[in-house]
């Protein structure tokens, strides 16, 4: 079954996803909002970042899975595979200094490694980053 979601959302506490848009063979729409909720929670209260987009994109999460899975965090906690989701986010700092990220920039394509111990336990992040 394959999924397609796209919504315009203003999300609590200032941080705002312009566009958000899912589609999977792999997991269903609740399981790609829920894995999204744990992401847009770790942007709120990180005052100098605005969200932009967060999307999975099932070629480029698959892609980065196996990587994860070879060489990553996934050879090392032992994870399975169907338990691993990455989704992919944009955002933009503002003018403080109080990150190790340049002021006044746009990111783009930051992964987010989330896993479970199953389909029925909640997300987690497990790492994030380029």
């Amino acid at each position: 079954m394959r999924v397609f979601v796209t919504t315009l959302c203003a999300l609590a506490m200032g941080v705002t996803c312009v566009s958000c848009s899912f589609g999977s063979n792999s997991f269903s729409q609740s399981e790609i909002q829920a894995a999204k909720d744990v992401v847009i929670k770790r942007y709120e209260g990180i005052k100098y970042l605005e969200l932009v987009e967060l999307h999975y994109d099932e070629k480029k999460s698959n892609e980065a899975v196996t990587s994860y899975m070879k060489t990553g965090g996934g050879f090392v906690n032992g994870v399975e595979r169907k338990n691993v989701i990455i989704l992919f986010a944009d955002f933009r700092t503002d003018s403080s200094e109080e990150s190790n990220l340049s002021p006044n920039t746009a990111y783009t394509d930051c992964m987010w490694i989330l896993i479970r111990d199953d389909p029925s336990e909640p997300w987690r992040i497990d790492g994030f980053g380029w």
